[in-house]
């Protein structure tokens, strides 16, 4: 799990190949808007941003890739699970992370692993 605190964070989305065909990056190869969403602990979606990356040009069955990402952090502490989408397809999640979102300043829990802040 990782951690965050607001007002923002760079996360490390894995992109996961989970069919049985190799994935490969429709033309143009271009960056993809995606639709990123929080959801609490309840499934509810609290929050969600666009942002634009680089798909993965290729996945082979099972295969994963990483992409660090700067989002918005909710300012509500708790447990998030993040997606990230296409947004012409929003309802095929491409990638998932769960978020230990805590207060500013707050110290950082034990086992959790930190993503870097906003640097601005």
């Amino acid at each position: 799990m990782a951690e965050a605190a607001p007002p923002a964070a760079t996360f490390a989305l894995t992109f996961r190949n989970r069919s049985q065909a190799t994935y490969r990056h429709p033309a143009p190869i271009v960056p993809t808007r995606l639709l990123v969403r929080w959801h609490d602990a309840s499934g509810a979606v609290v929050d969600e941003h666009r942002v634009t990356t680089l798909l993965p040009l290729a996945l082979a069955p099972g295969e994963e890739t990483v992409r660090q990402i700067e989002l918005p952090v909710p300012a509500a502490a708790g447990d998030y699970q993040v997606t990230a989408a296409p947004a012409a397809t929003p309802e095929v999640a491409v990638a998932r992370l769960t978020v230990r979102v805590r207060p500013p300043g707050a110290p950082l829990g034990q086992g959790h692993v930190p993503v870097g802040g906003a640097t601005r």
